[in-house]
């Protein structure tokens, strides 16, 4: 009998002390799925930050490429009222060329004596 309530509180206490260790095996379990839960979430906050850098790099590309695209749309805009002018003084130089044209016509015509016109 004695015997047997040995054997009894043998296993109480090991009941008690597996007991003990599967209560530290659960702490220990719960915090480690807070400490992957806390990763996760900085992993988280990461890939969100590195998605808004993208974005961030992204509109600045974006924003160069629109600057660059005004300056050349001035550019061009300059160019064509270059060529317009330029077009324009060529064509008042032919204007001044026939001008003179006629007039070293009339000098001559003046300067010849059978050119003119008996009165």
């Amino acid at each position: 009998m004695e015997k047997l309530k040995k054997e009894m509180r043998g296993m109480r206490k090991k009941r008690r002390e597996d007991g003990k260790e599967k209560m530290e095996l659960k702490e220990k379990i719960e915090e480690l799925e807070k400490k992957v839960e806390i990763s996760e979430n900085e992993t988280l906050k990461a890939k969100i930050q590195e998605a808004k850098s993208i974005q961030d790099l992204q509109n600045a590309k974006q924003e160069v490429y629109n600057t660059k695209r005004e300056a050349n749309n001035m550019q061009l805009e300059a160019c064509q009222k270059i060529l317009e002018i330029t077009e324009k003084s060529l064509e008042f130089l032919r204007e001044i060329e026939e001008l003179n044209k006629l007039i070293l016509d009339l000098l001559n015509q003046v300067g010849q004596p059978e050119a003119r016109v008996p009165q």
